[in-house]
């Protein structure tokens, strides 16, 4: 089932190492045949040159704290 929703960074953790425990990176896992790797889709996504990507665990870490995908530079004013 496809799910789209909003993820915000003060769950950071569930995203990136919770779930990872039990189903081996629920975002980011390419092994699990019943769960697809996620993509990154949207205008914000092609703005910062990850559109179509599949996602990695880093990158998302780095976006949910404010920062662009390779942590370089804040995107936002409190990053």
């Amino acid at each position: 089932m496809l799910s789209i929703g909003k993820i915000s960074g003060g769950r950071e953790h569930y995203y990136t190492n919770e779930i990872a425990t039990t189903k081996e990176d629920y975002y980011t896992a390419q092994k699990l045949s019943f769960e697809p790797a996620g993509v990154w889709i949207g205008k914000g996504s092609d703005r910062l040159g990850i559109g179509g990507q599949p996602v990695i665990k880093e990158e998302l870490r780095e976006l949910l704290r404010g920062y662009t995908p390779d942590g370089q530079t804040a995107l936002v004013q409190n990053a």
